[in-house]
């Protein structure tokens, strides 16, 4: 992968197809992240034990975090490799 540069490298600036599959993979990403935080808040709905619960949820939210993390760090590698298999479309002056 190239050096990032934010300025160069906007995912804004992706074009027709790379656009879609930017948006596809940041509602993906989304749907994912929701569901552990659903997870993470509504332990205490199920009635089970309450140490338990607590436990599970602090653990569904350092997951979320992490995959957060690895959801930001993907983006950008997608974001770069879209624009770089396509230098002329993605040309910047």
């Amino acid at each position: 992968m190239s050096y990032y540069d934010p300025k160069v490298y906007d995912p804004k600036k992706l074009l027709g197809e790379d656009a879609a599959v930017m948006e596809g993979f940041s509602l993906c990403g989304q749907m994912v992240l929701d569901w552990l935080d659903e997870t993470a808040e509504g332990m205490t709905a199920y009635g089970g034990v309450p140490i338990f619960d607590v436990i599970y949820s602090q653990v569904a939210h350092d997951i979320r975090q992490h995959v957060a993390d690895l959801l930001d760090g993907r983006r950008v590698e997608l974001t770069v490799s879209l624009m770089e298999a396509e230098p002329e479309r993605y040309a910047t002056d």
